[in-house]
């Protein structure tokens, strides 16, 4: 019997950290976008020094015009792109080899109960807003709970929550697993959003530091 419960604190203790080295990964792995969104938007402000230059070298009267203008689209304005798509091509691998970290965690106790053992789920490019492992058990109780429970029910609820991402404090959403949400409107009507296939983007502005959080969701995708 001793034992048993000295090996079942051991395993317990060994999916505390793997969790927690799945879930730092995951979380360096999301702060990222912000970056890449940058990179993209500079990208794109990339275009009109491009287009300044090439309307200096070629004027509108050049009876060959419309074949040098479309040969720099195709061409030359990838040269004014490469910082910008390097930087993206970076930050995309990095998101891989952190995916890769987490990945090597994917099976973990559920976050709920601490009992069963849960796949993690990654697909090619899946994204969540946490990471949370959760038995079908516990994540059928749990969605009853946020659906029809009281307001002391969701509270309770300490797992698979979205905080802000810069003060890190204050909770945004609670029961964010996998494609699945719950969110409470206004006038207090519980409602579960499921992404079954494609992608969407959440906003949340924190009431503590009032720094707008995003995060896209990605579910269902064919590798």
């Amino acid at each position: 019997m001793l034992a048993h419960e000295i090996a079942f604190a051991i395993e317990r203790t060994l999916d505390d950290l793997g969790r927690a080295v799945s879930d730092v990964a995951y979380r360096i792995a999301e702060a990222t976008w912000p970056l890449n969104h940058k990179a993209e938007r500079e990208k794109e402000m990339s275009h009109i020094p491009a287009l300044e230059a090439f309307g200096k070298k070629v004027s509108r009267a050049d009876p060959e015009f419309e074949r040098k203008h479309h040969e720099f689209w195709s061409k030359g304005m990838k040269e004014y792109e490469k910082p910008y798509q390097d930087k993206l091509d970076r930050l995309d691998g990095a998101r891989k080899e952190l995916h890769g970290i987490g990945g090597q965690t994917r099976l973990v106790l559920c976050a709920a109960c601490r009992k069963n053992p849960v796949q993690r789920h990654y697909a090619h490019v899946d994204r969540q807003i946490t990471h949370e492992a959760v038995c079908d058990v516990c994540f059928e109780s749990e969605k009853q709970k946020a659906m029809s429970g009281s307001a002391e029910d969701r509270k309770k609820m300490k797992y698979a929550e979205w905080h802000c991402d810069y003060c890190g404090e204050k909770v945004l959403l609670k029961f964010a697993v996998g494609n699945t949400i719950s969110v409470t409107t206004l006038n207090n009507v519980p409602i579960q959003v499921t992404l079954k296939y494609g992608q969407m983007e959440l906003q949340a502005k924190c009431p503590e530091c009032g720094e707008t959080s995003e995060r896209p969701v990605d579910w269902g995708w064919i590798s």
